[in-house]
């Protein structure tokens, strides 16, 4: 009984998802596929130090470069309970399946060591072979709510799936295992996310109170991120991780071990397998479908695809659809040795594969509007299945039938997970087919622009994957459809509200879906995207309806669009007159703080003023500053042109083209002075670095503030320091309310931003006014100003100084420029 147990665990679990080949690329037997075990490839996980929200989890995955990666075994392996969190599609199945059939197959095999070396593989393991036991939680809250079986506890659920598989005898074995300290067993709990959230806190207990009774026992939990936030929902006493994407060496390892095991079964020779290897490397990384190959699941996908047609679609819109295609073909031809395809087991003559993905996508679309939810799949109870495919099976109940006993039998797009229910093998694949049956409707571009009206979170995907599904055969709609989220321009709208602007970025995703370059082919699609951008810049100053992160989050979109602010054919310098520079008056002020009215903002006076130490007057003749310090896109428009190699580290810091550039030396932002000097030389205008007194100057205005708004303290919404938690460098211009006296934005926050001037002590003399000061004559330091995104409070007041190496790059450095139209000292001036 034991062995057959063994035996079924170890079958049911190796099943690879999407993993039979289709028939042109199946050898002598075309039932054989490809199997779990044979293509595993190790996973990483990254350990959050707090989870407070969502939004914790979220900026661990965006810091995964900056961050350990930990190999998922090794926590398996060091932690005897463990919470494994994921999103969909990014393997948390994969690897409790994979330890399943590890465990399973060393206990039937006698040299277990032999089966656990794969396990080894993958990381540490020092626990031996343990008896596995399965449990897929999305059955168990069934089972809680059908109200059968009496007292509900995890270990009458064991024996409730063993007495159904006709294993009642192996119960007291289980039982008694679980309570002996000596023979330790492997529990598996698959899905904590997929159990209804009402009935979700129950079954923390029922698992907490399992755990704890058997306690000497290892348990591994796996669930999605969103539903694990709720302290009501997390287990007591259990270690969490979140998996990480692949990374680029495992996503090469996948794909080579996927066309290792087919020159293996003899499909193809080790020649052609390494070829076909690389070629989709190459393809992955020449391509957007870098990030997609990061989950798991949809690379398998695309390594079934390469296999089919030995190349891939260049975006997600047509890896759907050849993925969708590729499903309905093996369904329509001959998928076993002997066995009919769907289509001649239907026997229907006039029948069309196309009538059969209408209707699907037809229970795509209803139970994705019927769902709710905006995470996981939709369960489609199997009578709703039959409902909804019978008209496209000539009204006859009889056929519908036959293609859900077909396709109960099959995964594919549609997999059976309850007795009688269905869903969709990802979310992906039910917002993408939805989408499709959005398409054809008789009036796609106004039904498409309701539902994202009436709920964007539900709808926002599909709409998106619409768009661009429409747009390779009727681009008008789709323009149009996008163009009903953004009817009018937001300079014509009087009252605007935050679901607004998120339609306007639905729309922009949309766009991009559809291609910028089909867009920009028709009149409308150019209106459409500048009124886009539109709504995008005014949702990064929109402090009154969005957050800050919100804000820095619409202004992190629009580089994809392109920002309107930069004149790309003027070196990428803002869309003005002045190019973006801002007259500062002449006059004198006072630099340095006093004691008293530094109070006012910040108990942490003392540490700033054994910085500053003294105060003196300084007269100033009159300069113009950047709004904004030099971007990205500026930066590299510099390097373009003079022929610098930018470094993959410098690459690593600086990749969206609105934000300021850093990692740049001193040294380098003199360089890029002197560059734009040149090209600016037909205006007669010099630009360099400020100096320490113009920096302060312009960022503490008239009344010498303290902090450029004034004495008010710094708060998230004011700048980007450490406490508005954005945790990198941000767009420039999204914090109106920090914004100077002199119309400058980011002087505060963001980054520090280098001065001319060498570090060292104010002068000693105050008696006299120091006129345009540019520091000492000599130095190891150069003054850096302003704080930056991981800076505290204090550090980004106006007051505040300190210093870097000259020729050091670091990642939270920039630079910001002046312009000097009749500066004091100037020849002929």
């Amino acid at each position: 009984m034991l062995r057959r147990y063994l035996n079924d665990l170890a079958a049911e679990t190796n099943r690879l998802p999407w993993g039979r080949l289709s028939p042109e690329q199946a050898g002598p037997d075309q039932g054989e596929v490809l199997r779990l075990a044979d293509v595993y490839t190790a996973l990483d996980t990254t350990e959050p130090k707090q989870i407070e929200c969502e939004d914790d989890l979220r900026k661990c995955l965006a810091r995964l470069d900056h961050m350990e990666r930990i190999p998922v075994q090794q926590m398996i392996n060091d932690h005897d309970r463990l919470v494994l969190l994921g999103d969909p599609g990014s393997g948390k199945t994969t690897v409790v399946n994979f330890l399943a059939h590890t465990m399973a197959r060393a206990g039937v095999n006698e040299d277990s060591q032999a089966c656990l070396s794969r396990l080894l593989k993958a990381g540490p393991w020092v626990h031996g072979p343990l008896l596995p036991i399965r449990i897929v939680l999305r059955e168990v809250g069934a089972w809680m709510t059908s109200g059968e079986g009496g007292q509900h506890t995890i270990g009458a659920w064991i024996r409730k799936t063993l007495i159904d598989a006709g294993l009642e005898s192996l119960w007291p074995v289980f039982h008694e295992g679980l309570q002996d300290p000596s023979t330790p067993y492997l529990i598996l709990l698959d899905g904590l996310d997929e159990v209804p959230a009402d009935l979700r806190e129950q079954l923390v207990r029922l698992i907490d109170d399992f755990s704890d009774t058997y306690q000497h026992n290892r348990f591994l939990v796996t669930c999605r991120i969103y539903a694990y936030v709720d302290p009501a929902y997390r287990l007591r006493r259990f270690r969490q991780t979140i998996l990480a994407p692949f990374d680029d060496d495992q996503i090469d390892q996948f794909i080579q071990a996927w066309y290792d095991e087919l020159a293996f079964q003899k499909r193809v020779s080790q020649t052609k397998a390494d070829d076909l290897a690389k070629g989709l490397k190459t393809a992955i990384d020449r391509s957007d479908l870098k990030t997609l190959a990061g989950r798991p699941l949809i690379m398998t996908v695309m390594a079934l695809l390469h296999t089919s047609y030995g190349q891939l679609p260049e975006d997600r819109v047509e890896l759907y659809q050849w993925a969708v295609d590729l499903l309905f073909r093996r369904w329509k031809g001959h998928v076993g040795q002997g066995e009919s395809g769907l289509m001649a087991q239907l026997s229907m003559p006039q029948l069309k594969m196309s009538d059969l993905m209408a209707g699907l996508y037809h229970v795509a679309f209803q139970a994705h509007a019927g769902q709710g939810s905006v995470e996981g799949t939709a369960d489609i109870a199997e009578e709703v299945l039959l409902k909804q495919l019978k008209p496209f099976l000539g009204d006859d109940w009889n056929r519908a039938e036959a293609f859900v006993q077909y396709v109960r039998e099959r995964a594919g797009l549609l997999i059976r997970h309850k007795t009688d229910a269905y869903t969709f093998p990802h979310r992906t694949f039910q917002e993408f087919m939805a989408a499709c049956h959005l398409t054809g409707l008789k009036d796609y571009p106004h039904e498409a622009a309701r539902l994202v009206r009436e709920n964007a979170d539900l709808w926002r995907i599909v709409f998106v994957l619409a768009a661009g599904h429409a747009g390779r055969t009727q681009l008008g709609n789709a323009i149009s459809a996008v163009g009903k989220l953004c009817l009018r321009s937001v300079s014509e709208v009087e009252s605007i509200d935050a679901a607004a602007f998120t339609r306007a970025v639905i729309a922009g995703e949309a766009l991009l879906e559809i291609g910028l370059a089909a867009v920009r082919r028709e009149e409308e699609g150019r209106i459409l995207m500048d009124r886009v951008k539109e709504w995008l810049v005014a949702a990064m100053t929109a402090d009154d309806v969005l957050a800050a992160r919100q804000r820095v989050y619409f202004g992190n979109f629009l580089v994809q669009l392109g920002d309107p602010r930069f004149d790309f054919e003027k070196e990428f310098l803002p869309y003005d007159r002045d190019l973006g520079f801002i007259e500062i008056p002449a006059g004198s002020f006072v630099m340095g703080e006093d004691k008293k009215r530094h109070e006012v903002v910040s108990s942490s006076y003392a540490i700033v003023m054994g910085k500053d130490k003294k105060r003196y007057e300084v007269v100033l003749s009159s300069y113009a500053m950047a709004k904004y310090p030099v971007t990205v896109a500026q930066y590299k428009a510099f390097a373009i042109d003079i022929g610098q190699q930018l470094s993959e580290s410098w690459s690593r810091f600086n990749r969206l083209d609105n934000h300021p550039v850093v990692f740049v030396s001193w040294v380098d932002a003199n360089t890029y002075c002197r560059w734009l000097t040149e090209k600016l030389e037909h205006r007669g205008l010099r630009v360099t670095l400020p100096t320490e007194a113009q920096w302060e100057r312009a960022a503490r205005g008239l009344d010498a503030l303290s902090y450029y708004w004034g004495y008010v303290e710094i708060d998230p919404e004011k700048a980007n320091y450490n406490k508005t938690g954005i945790s990198s460098t941000s767009p420039v211009g999204c914090f109106p309310k920090g914004k100077s006296e002199f119309g400058l934005f980011d002087l505060a926050g963001n980054v520090w931003e280098w001065c001319q001037d060498w570090y060292g002590d104010y002068p000693l003399s105050r008696e006299d006014k120091v006129r345009d000061p540019i520091g000492p004559s000599m130095g190891e330091y150069r003054v850096i100003r302003g704080g930056a995104w991981n800076s505290p409070d204090i550090y980004c007041q106006s007051v505040h100084r300190e210093y870097g190496d000259p020729g050091a790059k670091y990642r939270h450095v920039g630079f910001r420029l002046v312009c000097l139209p009749g500066q004091h000292g100037e020849p002929g001036k």
